[in-house]
């Protein structure tokens, strides 16, 4: 019996296809950016509008979208002038001087447009007060101390406590002892004590463990 007509052509062409997992990616990334769903800061997700384009919901929370636009180009241009040297920077300063005016005259029309249409959309006064309520978590969030979770191993609590029991503060002796596998440097381990010893964790066992053993030892 022969073959249906079609199937070879179907065969083929199931054989040759390929999906393109960057389009799907895109797609996720896009709905997810629109929930809110891809943002790891609290405050920013939650006052996040999936209405607005990136550049909006930043500048109605008062953040700033292109970070490098807060920096003068005429600091860069002093550190230029530093490098170069004054004697070649002279003769184009009037130059750069007219283009960074024009420049800044586009830029201050372009915000004066971004502001009238955000003012279109959106009362000034729920604008700022997003602002202000972003930034003042953000800040918050900045200030709070955070714990360090840093903790060592328990082959290298062993080599700290061994190498302090036996040498002290003697860092050259532990250079050239036996358990010193990896050959690190008087530095280097002396760095690594320093470090055990400011964890409390750390300490207080080894501390105890000390104590319990001078006991035994006494009794």
């Amino acid at each position: 019996m022969g073959k249906a007509s079609g199937v070879a052509r179907r065969r083929k062409k199931i054989a040759n296809h390929r999906y393109s997992t960057s389009k799907k990616l895109k797609r996720l990334r896009r709905s997810q950016l629109k929930k809110g769903g891809g943002i790891n800061c609290d405050p920013i997700r939650e006052s996040w509008d999936g209405k607005k384009s990136l550049r909006k919901n930043l500048t109605s929370m008062g953040l700033s979208h292109d970070p490098n636009a807060l920096f003068k180009k005429e600091q860069r241009l002093a550190e230029q002038k530093e490098l170069i040297g004054e004697r070649n920077v002279q003769t184009n300063t009037e130059k750069l001087r007219q283009k960074l005016l024009n420049n800044k005259k586009k830029k201050q029309n372009v915000k004066t447009r971004n502001q009238n249409k955000l003012i279109n959309d959106t009362d000034d006064r729920s604008i700022v007060q997003d602002a202000t309520t972003v930034v003042d978590k953000l800040e918050m969030q900045a200030s709070v101390p955070r714990v360090k979770a840093f903790r060592f191993g328990p082959d290298k609590v062993k080599f700290c406590a061994y190498m302090i029991e036996k040498y002290g503060d003697d860092y050259e002796s532990m250079e050239r002892d036996k358990m010193n596998y990896y050959q690190e440097s008087a530095g280097q381990i002396r760095s690594k004590i320093r470090r055990f010893l400011s964890i409390p964790e750390h300490r207080r066992v080894y501390e105890k463990a000390k104590e319990l053993v001078e006991e035994s030892l006494n009794s």
